[in-house]
């Protein structure tokens, strides 16, 4: 596994970001039943849109669908959390979380991610979307889901923060299991059922 981990770096990197740079999303998308896995979400707290205090821990048990996106993105980030929200109505297993993480933490706060949230009709109990410090969770999208995140202050807001857009799928015990395309439901019923199956194991 460290083999294919240290292969997958130069590729993750190489490919960039999906969201302002032209470039294309990395999908890596394991089958319903595949062993396979892509490395460890590291630990963090952050802060939900209801001004709770979400950890690592709080997701164990829970199979949970990834996304890194913000608010006030003029890109494929709308198109990103239209994917999540069909697959919020279309799980099966109501014990799968999904799991929205903000790229622009000091414009999105709790109260905003609210708003942004509530748009969507997320069920709180359900889909997180997390805020906290920028740095950190740069860091941690990076260490956790080999995808960098860079703010250029040259671009206009909305395209000011360069990300990727892939949906990732991680097990009840935080290992990555699965890179799915985020800006199109094409693969958003193979997600549903590798989510699905990973809550049964």
């Amino acid at each position: 596994m460290r083999t294919l981990l240290l292969a997958l770096v130069p590729l993750f990197l190489a490919l960039g970001c999906g969201t302002h740079s032209g470039g294309e999303s990395v999908v890596l998308a394991a089958p319903a039943d595949s062993t396979e896995s892509f490395g460890t979400v590291q630990p963090f707290e952050l802060t939900d849109q209801t001004g709770q205090k979400v950890t690592l821990e709080d997701l164990k048990g829970h199979a949970w669908a990834a996304c890194f996106v913000f608010t006030r993105c003029t890109g494929p980030c709308p198109l990103v959390s239209s994917t999540m929200q069909k697959l919020q109505s279309e799980l099966k297993d109501k014990d799968v979380r999904l799991v929205s993480v903000t790229v622009d933490a000091p414009f999105d706060t709790p109260q905003v991610l609210a708003q942004y949230a509530e748009a969507l009709g997320a069920d709180p109990k359900r889909w997180k979307f997390l805020t906290g410090d920028e740095q950190f969770i740069a860091g941690w999208i990076r260490a956790s889901f080999l995808s960098p995140v860079e703010r250029d202050t040259q671009q206009p807001v909305g395209q000011s923060i360069s990300h990727r857009t892939s949906i990732e799928a991680v097990d009840k015990q935080g290992q990555v299991r699965g890179f799915y395309t985020g800006e199109d439901a094409s693969q958003l019923e193979l997600l549903r059922q590798r989510l699905e199956w990973l809550q049964k194991q």
